[in-house]
C-alpha cells in the first residue's frame, strides 16, 4: 500500500527526530484503518538503537524503588480501556502509581485517584522534540522495577522509552496488556509479558513477531464469585416484550454484508408491541438507521447517549439484551448477562472475547428459533462456569499476580469451547489519514504533502474540511 510504504521509508531515511514522529503516524495510519500489518518489531528495535547512539543517558538506581507503573496513553471517562486498567490495579495490593502521557480530561483524573497511590503527567510540550520527550519519559519509568503497559497502539514513544529504560536497567520487567487486540499496536519488542484478553488477540498475537512470553488474562467484571452463577433463566419470545442494545455508533456500521438491522427488523415483526431502545446512535450521522426508524417509528427508539441513572433504567427494565454487530459490545454483552438479564446476539468476525459467546447464533432465523425454544438450565450452568472462569475477578487475579510474580504463563480456556475463525482482512480502497499528519507533512515534508493531495480524489478533498478527516 503506498502510504504504508511511503511512511517506512521516511523512518529509514529521515532524521531521528522525524524518524520517531513518522513511526507515530504510521501507528495511527495502521491502527485507525484496522490495516492487517502487525509487526514492525524491527522498526521499534531500530529506533531504540539509533536513539541510544545519538543520547548519552546517565542512569542511576533510586534509592527508593517503587514496584509497580501503570503507563496509559490517554485514559477516558468511559470504555472498556480504563475500565480494564483500573480493574488490573486493584489486583495489586501493594502501591502502585500511574504516568498518563498524552492527556486526561480533570474528571478522569479524578477518578483515577481512587485506583492509584499517585498520578503522574508527562505529556509532549508544544515544539518539543521527539527525543527530549522521550529522555524524559525514560527518567519516570526508570524509577520502577516494573512496567503495565495500558498504551494507545501508535504511542511508539512510550515503547522506545521502556526499551531504552530496559536496556538502562536489566531488572525493568515490561508488561503489555494487549487491549486494543484486533489491530496494530506498537510493543512488540520490548513486552516481557505480552497479556491476550481473546482468542481473536491470540491470532493476529501470531502475526506480531512478540519477543517476550505470551499470557491469557481475560477481560475481569469486578463482582464477587457468587454473582457469576445467579440463575438466568430466558423467557419464551411471546413473554418477550422489551429488547434493549448499546454500544458507540461506529459498532452497528453495516460492513459488507453483516448488519444487526435485518435482526432487529425481525425481532420486531414478530409483535405489534415488541419495543426495541438503542443506546449510542447519533440519527443525523448514522443515516443507515433510518428506513429502519421510519418502519417502526414509535416502537424502535435510538439515542444517542444517556445519564448513567436513565441508562441503568431502561437496560433494567429490558427482557432480552441484543449485543452489537457487526462489532461486539465487549464486556457491556456479558454484563448484562450477570445482571439476569437474558442475551442474544449474532456471532460476529471479532471472536473470543467471552464464553457468553457460545449462546450466539450464526443468522437472524437461528436467533428468532432460540427465543422460541430458550436454552435449558443446564447449558446455561456450563456457560455460566466458563464465564466465570475468563472474566471472575479472582481468576483474572490469579492468572494477572502470578505472571507478575511469578513469571507463571496462561493459555485461553476458550479455545476448547468457541470456534476459531479466519481474521478479518479489511483493506480499503481509501485510506484515512488524520489532520495531524496531514499538517506534520506539511510543514515537515511538503514533497510528501503534495503527492498525498495529487493522489487523494476530488471527492474526498471537498469532505476535508468537513470531516478533518483525509483519504488518500
Amino acid at each position: 500500500m503506498y502510504i504504508i510504504n511511503k511512511l517506512k521509508n521516511k523512518i529509514e531515511d529521515s532524521c531521528i527526530e522525524d524518524s520517531i514522529d513518522f513511526a507515530y503516524y504510521l501507528g495511527e495510519v495502521l491502527f485507525y484503518n484496522e490495516i492487517p500489518l502487525f509487526d514492525l518489531s524491527l522498526i521499534e528495535d531500530n529506533l531504540i538503537a539509533r536513539v541510544l547512539r545519538c543520547t548519552e543517558f546517565y542512569f542511576e538506581m533510586p534509592p527508593d524503588v517503587n514496584t509497580f507503573l501503570f503507563v496509559v496513553s490517554q485514559p477516558y471517562i468511559t470504555g472498556g480501556h480504563t475500565r480494564l486498567m483500573e480493574n488490573l490495579s486493584l489486583m495489586i495490593d501493594e502501591r502502585r502509581n500511574l504516568l498518563i502521557t498524552r492527556g486526561a480530561n480533570v474528571g478522569i483524573k479524578e477518578r483515577l485517584t481512587n485506583y492509584f497511590s499517585k498520578v503522574n503527567e508527562c505529556y509532549r510540550q508544544k515544539n518539543e522534540k521527539s527525543i527530549a520527550f522521550i529522555i524524559r519519559l525514560v527518567n519516570e519509568i526508570t524509577q520502577y522495577k516494573k512496567i503495565v503497559l495500558n498504551t494507545h497502539p501508535e504511542d511508539i514513544f512510550t515503547v522506545i522509552a521502556c526499551g531504552i529504560a530496559k536496556k538502562l536497567n536489566k531488572d525493568l520487567k515490561v508488561y503489555f496488556v494487549n487491549h486494543a487486540d484486533h489491530a496494530f499496536s506498537y510493543g512488540a519488542s520490548i513486552a516481557d509479558f505480552w497479556f491476550e484478553i481473546s482468542l481473536y488477540g491470540h491470532e493476529t498475537d501470531n502475526l506480531r513477531n512478540i519477543k517476550g512470553k505470551r499470557s491469557f488474562i481475560g477481560i475481569p467484571i469486578n463482582k464477587p464469585d457468587d454473582y457469576f452463577f445467579e440463575q438466568i433463566i430466558y423467557p419464551k419470545l411471546e413473554d418477550i416484550t422489551n429488547f434493549v442494545t448499546a454500544a458507540s455508533a461506529t459498532k452497528y456500521k453495516p460492513y459488507k454484508n453483516s448488519s444487526i438491522l435485518s435482526l432487529l427488523d425481525s425481532v420486531l415483526r414478530e409483535r405489534e408491541d415488541i419495543k426495541i431502545d438503542v443506546i449510542g446512535v447519533n440519527m443525523f450521522w448514522n443515516y443507515w438507521w433510518w428506513p429502519l426508524k421510519l418502519r417502526f417509528f414509535n416502537r424502535l427508539k435510538l439515542h444517542r447517549s444517556l445519564p448513567y441513572e436513565e441508562y441503568m433504567n431502561v437496560t433494567s427494565k429490558a427482557d432480552c439484551y441484543i449485543d452489537s454487530y457487526p462489532v461486539p459490545g465487549g464486556t457491556a454483552f456479558v454484563e448484562q448477562f450477570l445482571q439476569g438479564i437474558p442475551c442474544i446476539g449474532l456471532r460476529s468476525d471479532f471472536f473470543g472475547y467471552t464464553p457468553l459467546e457460545k449462546i450466539k447464533k450464526n443468522t437472524v432465523a437461528e436467533i428468532i428459533e432460540m427465543l422460541k425454544k430458550p436454552p435449558n438450565q443446564e447449558d446455561m450452568e456450563g456457560i455460566q462456569n466458563l464465564v466465570f472462569k475468563v472474566h471472575g475477578f479472582s481468576q483474572v487475579k490469579n492468572r494477572f499476580l502470578s505472571t507478575i510474580n511469578d513469571d507463571v504463563v496462561f493459555h485461553n480456556p476458550m479455545k476448547d469451547h468457541l470456534e476459531v475463525k479466519k481474521l478479518r482482512d479489511d483493506r480499503k480502497d481509501k485510506v484515512a489519514l488524520s489532520l495531524g499528519l496531514i499538517e506534520f507533512l506539511f510543514k515537515f515534508d511538503k514533497e510528501l504533502f503534495l503527492e498525498i493531495i495529487y493522489k487523494t480524489d476530488m471527492s474526498a478533498i471537498i469532505k476535508l474540511p468537513l470531516s478533518k478527516v483525509y483519504y488518500f
